[in-house]
């Protein structure tokens, strides 16, 4: 399953399906310097248009990221996905699936390119 990842960085990612969510999560922020210290969840229309979210493995109500799995998220190619990180600051990802390859195409997560400069999670601000 081949993930592109919009952020100012233009980050692409291939990730098998059978990851769960939470490792797609760590990814994301890993691939961008983030910490991986807030709650998240994410967010997307299912085939009805009724929004489903996907929650932080520490909140109280769930389906939790840990659970579910990359390929049981029922996305079609070219569906987006919201990934809010970090409740306080309100990080926001899109997440769109690109294509779905065969299992063999990748065995683990590969940062496939990234372009620009990645945000800064705590931007130093001037007095």
């Amino acid at each position: 399953m081949i993930i592109f990842i919009d952020v100012p960085s233009s980050t692409r990612i291939a990730i098998p399906a059978n990851y769960s969510l939470d490792s797609l999560a760590s990814i994301i922020l890993k691939s961008i310097e983030f910490d991986y210290d807030h709650l998240y969840h994410f967010s997307y229309e299912d085939r009805f248009s009724a929004l489903q979210m996907i929650n932080h493995p520490n909140m109280d109500e769930g389906s939790w990221a840990s659970e579910v799995m990359v390929g049981d998220v029922p996305l079609r190619v070219g569906q987006t996905m919201t990934y809010l990180y970090d409740f306080g600051d309100n990080w926001e990802f899109d997440v769109t699936l690109e294509r779905v390859a065969p299992d063999s195409a990748v065995g683990k997560p590969v940062l496939l390119e990234m372009h620009g400069k990645p945000p800064e999670q705590y931007p130093r601000w001037d007095d």
